[in-house]
């Protein structure tokens, strides 16, 4: 089972994403913030294991 929610507060960079259920295992994935072209993401699972990302996106400028 697999579940999107994309949530953005107006006049603001602050953005929630999505989670996914599996039958294996339960993962949780949420976008903390944007700002231009950086993207932080949290990512946590039912193994607790948790991880702080930073993506930069080309699209951004053009590419």
């Amino acid at each position: 089972m697999a579940s999107s929610l994309d949530i953005q507060v107006p006049g603001t960079k602050l953005r929630a994403s999505g989670f996914e259920l599996r039958a294996s295992s339960f993962e949780l994935r949420a976008y903390i913030f944007e700002l231009g072209p950086l993207r932080f993401r949290l990512r946590a699972s039912s193994f607790g294991f948790q991880a702080l990302s930073l993506e930069l996106r080309p699209s951004f400028f053009g590419f």
